[in-house]
């Protein structure tokens, strides 16, 4: 859009071809620049001015090669941008837009000008997007719109006028400021029209699917469905095979998951930003969450993340939900978490508190079909598929159920460690040093192959003589990317490093993946970055 207002403008200023593609292709960079470099605006940037060289140069572009050399040229200076969402959504959409759009637009009749103009090729430029990224858009939030089609008629030319508006502002500024002044409350109406309308699309509640995450196998069900859809594949012997291969994939989605089912105990730590959140899937296929993160004005990370994965994860009810103390952090994104689903037992310390949060909580316990129990130290959970749930804090001494903590609501955490196959993981909320000696009296029992850090890392967890306690061999920190506090404290970390532990941490690599089997630990970062398996 900016790159055919610049070039057309400057065309009716008189340039010549070369010096109007010169300052098109400053303004795309100008652009990236000014959005700080997002990899969707880079890789269009790159494509148009590549074109625009072409013309230059009086050859013929070419749009695949065009986004080839884009994706080439980004991965040689930022290769990291393979794994962030924006690019890949951006590349293959893209993509999509460039390989099915004609066998798409085939499909709708010829009804003149207007039609083909307004509504059959947006549609088939939508579609021909929507059906190529629809298995990343499953993967990152586990829903498909089914209203995105019809608003892309209206908000895609909506934006259109909005980003002509904006750089006849700038003109127009520099010029006579009371026009830009007409022009930016003009762009104002209209991007306001544009979010009015996509949130009225998207308002129904069938306006987006839930959709748990496939397997493998129906991936691949999927791409030889797309791929039959363009017509020289269709009519060729590639088609045949294609077909084949479709009820091959097919018998081994039915019967992989009947015959490789594998006792798996499985945990993540969620990436709330600096906060906790964890989820368990048992061997049984019961579910636990551990904490919620923050919720707060304007972000509530139950609605931002926890939803969406539980949602990704086919999860319809929460069998056991364990707040391990009331801060916002900590229990916030659990209220949506109740609202929106079925929740069996709800466990935490007893402590009471003050805050709207814990007020919350406590009503959609009370007001529910919601089980909950007060746990406190030497209870242990039962029923999760041969693994073992010990609770080892708190004691009576650090909660009171009339008034405040004795020691603070952090040290009135619920610790809990899990064992299963012969591994430990150790589950330690918030609790702070003064917690130490309470902890370490349980001996052998406090071991622990995987450390979920607690406080985040903070300067006051951690002790050295907590964790020769403990004996970790992996430490996982759930923190926010450049928090307030600092966490986690420099000092903790150099006592992780000292003794070699393997670290993972949320603000660096995103949501952590723990895996225990009969054979192995295995923990990873969300998107493979970071690998440790003890056997």
């Amino acid at each position: 859009l900016i790159a055919g207002v610049v070039f057309f403008s400057v065309r009716l200023c008189g340039m010549g071809p070369k010096t109007t593609g010169l300052v098109t292709i400053g303004a795309l960079w100008l652009y990236a620049l000014v959005t700080n470099l997002p990899p969707s605006v880079i890789r269009a940037a790159t494509m148009g001015s590549l074109i625009l060289m072409g013309k230059m140069g009086e050859r013929e572009g070419d749009a695949f090669n065009s986004l080839g050399v884009a994706g080439w040229v980004m991965l040689i200076f930022r290769p990291r941008d393979l794994f962030d969402p924006g690019f890949q959504l951006s590349f293959v959409a893209t993509a999509g837009i460039l390989g099915f759009y004609p066998p798409i637009r085939n499909w709708f009749p010829d009804r003149g000008q207007v039609w083909e103009k307004w509504v059959f090729a947006p549609l088939a430029v939508s579609l021909a997007a929507q059906v190529t990224t629809t298995p990343l858009v499953v993967v990152y939030f586990g829903q498909i719109s089914l209203v995105g089609l019809a608003a892309n008629l209206v908000v895609v030319p909506l934006m259109g006028v909005a980003i002509g508006l904006g750089l006849l502002t700038v003109v127009a500024f520099v010029v006579f400021e009371p026009i830009a002044t007409v022009f930016n409350g003009t762009n104002w109406a209209v991007l306001n029209l544009g979010i009015w309308v996509a949130e009225c699309m998207a308002r129904p509640g069938w306006a987006a699917v839930w959709v748990a995450r496939p397997p493998w196998t129906a991936w691949g069900i999927y791409g030889c469905v797309l791929l039959l859809i363009l017509p020289h594949v269709w009519a060729s012997r590639l088609g045949n095979r294609l077909v084949l291969f479709i009820f091959v994939l097919a018998n081994m989605w039915v019967w992989g998951g009947i015959v490789n089912r594998k006792p798996l105990l499985e945990i993540y730590v969620l990436d709330v930003g600096q906060g906790d959140a964890i989820f368990i899937r048992f061997p049984n296929d019961r579910t636990m969450l551990v904490d919620g993160g923050l919720r707060a004005k304007g972000l509530d990370m139950g609605a931002r993340v926890l939803v969406p994965f539980l949602r990704s994860q086919g999860i319809r009810k929460v069998d056991v939900v364990v707040a391990s103390h009331p801060h916002a952090d900590h229990i916030g994104g659990l209220v949506t978490v109740l609202e929106a689903f079925n929740v069996g037992w709800y466990l935490d310390s007893g402590q009471p508190y003050g805050s709207w949060t814990s007020r919350r909580i406590q009503a959609l316990v009370s007001s529910g079909s919601v089980q909950a129990y007060a746990v406190s130290a030497g209870d242990s959970l039962v029923g999760l598929g041969g693994v073992g749930a010990l609770v080892l804090h708190p004691t009576s001494e650090y909660v009171s159920k009339e008034e405040e903590a004795p020691h603070g609501l952090n040290n009135g955490s619920v610790v809990l460690r899990l064992t299963y196959q012969g591994f430990a993981i150790l589950l330690t909320g918030d609790i702070e040093h003064e917690t130490d000696g309470s902890l370490i009296a349980w001996g052998d029992r406090l071991k622990a192959d995987v450390l979920k850090a607690a406080h985040h890392g903070s300067r006051t967890s951690s002790t050295a003589p907590f964790m020769a306690a403990v004996d970790p061999k992996v430490v996982v920190i759930s923190c926010g990317v450049r928090n307030k506090f600092g966490h986690p404290s420099p000092e903790v970390l150099h006592r992780y490093t000292e003794t070699g532990l393997a670290i993972f941490r949320t603000d660096q690599m995103g949501a952590i993946r723990l895996v225990i089997d009969r054979r192995a630990l295995q923990v990873t970062s969300w998107l493979g970055r970071a690998n440790f398996v003890l056997p």
